[in-house]
């Protein structure tokens, strides 16, 4: 009975990320269709990224680009495997939900270069922990 209910548990837990991941392509897809940009997809190893230096920056009291460990955005991505060719970084804190930190950041000069760029073609988004806010867009290969 447990052993049910636990994968039934883990299954709605993956169906929720697997919404939210559809919420959060389809929001800045429709951010860069207003600039006649390309569409963009989901990377699951940008999200890995993403989701490690949220829980750095939560776990040791620091908000910054550069990870604990003297890490860049570039570095991490890198250790989890991906091979790019761009890659950029936006970082936000205590924004309630999704609509509000892509408003931010779009009020952003910076932010809002990277998430228009017209040279990436995959991002992750995750909020962590203290609604930290981290975001990996990138460009695979070259």
């Amino acid at each position: 009975m447990k052993r049910a209910a636990f994968s039934v548990s883990a299954t709605l837990l993956m169906a929720g990320a697997c919404l939210a991941q559809s919420q959060e392509l389809q929001m800045l897809n429709d951010l860069r269709a207003t600039e006649n940009l390309p569409s963009v997809s989901y990377s699951v190893i940008l999200q890995r990224a993403a989701l490690k230096h949220a829980q750095d920056m939560h776990a040791n009291d620091i908000f910054s680009h550069q990870g604990r460990d003297g890490s860049d955005v570039a570095q991490r991505v890198r250790n989890e495997g991906y091979d790019f060719c761009v890659v950029a970084e936006n970082i936000a804190k205590g924004h309630r939900d999704l609509d509000e930190v892509f408003r931010a950041w779009m009020d952003s000069p910076g932010h809002r270069a990277n998430i228009m760029s017209s040279e990436v073609t995959e991002f992750a988004v995750v909020e962590g922990r203290d609604s930290i806010w981290v975001m990996v867009l990138a460009a695979p290969g070259c």
